[in-house]
């Protein structure tokens, strides 16, 4: 008889009374180190340091012409969950290990490396679906379409006979034999109607790919966002929050929500300054074309 092993990630997960959350929150324990052209963090008690911005992301904006604020806005929300995961793994692993030290676990943060980050390396796939990196920790499933049956895309079918979803960030938990799956998403709008999703769809599109490339998981949705986006100054979900929430509860996917840290400036103000910068150096750049 298969021992029961309780679920490390259960109690996080949203459980609603009204309008009210009434589960344990996951409150990350970061810590930022603010400089004039740089953002790092780490996790309190732990020596890794995450950069958030630094220099380096304002040429490659420049050069890519991406530099605008809403841009860094998300890449930075995309690299503050990066650290949040890493801290929900620690986290939940020595919490279970306190409980039977002699359990065998495994998890992590899955990511590229740097080396490999342009490669844009395929983590899995099957007949239906494909699950490549795209950046350090973000992902793009790509699916198989109908019009993969004509001969012509036979040869171009990433480029025209797939649809794809794009994932923020992707992390893991075996315990013993059971096996976890945290699909994330990271949104820095405070406001709903500028997050224009189809819920429903959104739920739809990442259940079906991932029970088909990982049948053994069970899945878990994590939502990283502004406090002011998921709850009302008196602590109530917005309505927004709790379509997110049926949305995947009709699927049977557990939703973890958590409040997106924040450094002491905030990432509006950071991605504003970013922004700045960028222009500044797109500025310099053209003026050094002229001259050579």
């Amino acid at each position: 008889m298969r021992t029961i092993i309780e679920n490390p990630f259960e109690r996080y997960y949203v459980r609603l009374d009204g309008d009210r959350v009434v589960s344990t929150k996951f409150v990350p324990r970061l810590e930022f180190f603010e400089q004039e052209h740089s953002l790092r963090a780490r996790i309190r008690n732990n020596q890794n340091i995450y950069t958030i911005f630094n220099l380096e992301d304002i040429i490659k904006a420049e050069k890519e012409k991406n530099g605008k604020d809403s841009y860094f806005q998300g890449l930075f929300g995309e690299r503050i969950l990066h650290v949040v995961l890493e801290n929900l793994i620690l986290e939940t692993k020595k919490r279970a290990k306190e409980k039977k030290p002699k359990r065998e676990i495994e998890g992590g943060v899955i990511y590229a490396e740097e080396k490999h980050i342009r490669n844009e390396f395929i983590a899995t796939f099957n007949d239906r679906y494909l699950l490549k990196h795209k950046g350090k920790t973000n992902f793009i499933i790509i699916e198989s379409t109908e019009d993969t049956d004509k001969r012509r895309y036979w040869y171009q079918q990433e480029k025209s006979g797939y649809c794809a979803k794009e994932i923020d960030g992707l992390a893991y938990m075996h315990l013993g034999r059971d096996m976890y799956l945290i699909v994330a998403e990271s949104k820095t709008s405070t406001k709903w109607h500028v997050i224009e999703e189809d819920l429903e769809k959104t739920a739809r599109c990442l259940l079906e790919p991932f029970n088909s490339l990982f049948p053994e998981h069970k899945l878990i949705y994590l939502f990283l966002a502004p406090n002011e986006l998921l709850y009302t100054g008196e602590g109530f979900l917005r309505e927004g929050t709790k379509r997110l929430i049926w949305s995947f509860d009709d699927q049977n996917i557990p939703v973890i929500l958590v409040s997106m840290p924040e450094p002491k400036r905030s990432l509006k103000e950071w991605s504003k300054k970013a922004t700045i910068y960028t222009g500044l150096a797109d500025e310099l750049f053209s003026r050094y074309n002229k001259l050579n």
